[in-house]
């Protein structure tokens, strides 16, 4: 993470960064900036270990595509905040059955 995104400490911080890096054809840096602040939304809940972390992580990201879906942009970058993608980093926690949804969801989503 570039060291001025990690810097930032405030979702609204990340806004204007992710902002002003778009501006100047960096979508990269706004990328890292829209990453840290789902970082910070979710360090403001307590969470019982890796897996429970990365799922609140998913639900915020879930939530800034779903608000980015009026220009029915794509979110690149940030599959790995994804439900399935926590589902096969932590497959002894989950049912075989979520395990094979879980790839099915991403094969289809790295072909499209």
């Amino acid at each position: 993470m570039d060291e001025r995104v990690a810097r930032l400490k405030t979702t609204n911080d990340c806004e204007i960064f992710a902002r002003n890096a778009r501006r100047l054809n960096r979508p990269d840096l706004a990328l890292e900036a829209e990453r840290r602040a789902i970082e910070i939304l979710a360090q403001r809940h307590e969470s019982a270990g890796e897996a429970e972390r990365l799922a609140i992580q998913a639900i915020y990201a879930y939530e800034h595509i779903l608000s980015e879906k009026n220009g029915r942009r794509k979110e690149k970058g940030m599959q790995d905040l994804s439900f399935e993608a926590i589902v096969l980093r932590y497959l002894d926690s989950f049912s075989s059955e979520a395990v094979s949804h879980a790839e099915a969801r991403l094969t289809r989503y790295k072909e499209s």
